[in-house]
């Protein structure tokens, strides 16, 4: 089923509601902010919640959720670029039906899921690309002018977001198509579906994926040792 919705209310169901966040969800927010502050990658004091819902706010234009197996979409009216995305979103319903997209939730660690989601990401762009293709030559022509009016409105509603943010949102995007690219020409689609089966365990074996392919393990790395009390401990992911 997929849900046409008016602009404030697919606005508010991608956006979290600041005064609703737990002590906890702040706390945590606050160390992830430090990590990256740690590291160079943002300056200054930086709610990444708000960054988040001005990502999500200004960049998502329509998504499909496991949990109520629906697709819901930006705005009312069925435009070449809302088809565009729609072929986008039905390819996450059918690899929901085949390959069961709840198993995001699962991943043991932030790494696996976000390398899971890369293919899922990855598969669904390769479509989405493939319909284009096969579009008439003024749909395809309307459908640009529509994605970049619609980036542009984007970039502007996302200007205050640090880069890091920025790239780290686009990043399944971007990596996924390649990944996916490689699989095909090692053993077709169906090779693709048996990534599906067995996902990649870790954001290097989407960049390089000779790892994924000759089915190299994930390379563990010594915790450092401290001097004082562990605040927080994470996995920061080969793109971080």
């Amino acid at each position: 089923y997929v849900d046409f919705l008016p602009e404030d209310e697919f606005t508010k169901l991608v956006t979290s509601d600041p005064t609703t966040r737990s002590e906890e969800d702040k706390k945590q927010l606050q160390r992830e902010a430090g990590v990256l502050r740690a590291l160079g990658l943002i300056q200054g004091a930086t709610d990444l919640g708000d960054a988040a819902n001005a990502l999500r706010g200004s960049g998502v234009v329509a998504f499909y959720s496991p949990t109520t197996e629906r697709v819901k979409v930006r705005g009312t009216e069925l435009t070449p670029s809302v088809r565009t995305t729609l072929a986008h979103e039905l390819t996450h319903a059918l690899q929901d039906q085949h390959f069961d997209l709840d198993r995001l939730q699962k991943a043991k660690t932030a790494t696996e899921q976000e390398s899971f989601r890369t293919l899922a990401e990855g598969d669904a762009v390769t479509v989405e690309k493939a319909y284009v293709d096969q579009m008439s030559e003024a749909d395809r022509k309307q459908a640009q002018e529509e994605e970049k009016a619609g980036s542009q409105q984007a970039k502007a509603g996302t200007s205050s977001v640090p880069d890091v943010l920025v790239a780290s949102f686009a990043a399944p995007y971007e990596f996924g198509p390649p990944f996916i690219a490689a699989l095909k020409a090692d053993g077709g689609t169906a090779k693709v579906d048996d990534a599906f089966r067995a996902p990649p365990k870790a954001e290097g074996q989407i960049i390089d994926i000779t790892d994924y392919l000759d089915h190299q393990p994930v390379r563990s790395v010594d915790k450092p040792q401290v001097d004082g009390a562990v605040g927080d401990q994470q996995d920061l992911g080969w793109l971080t």
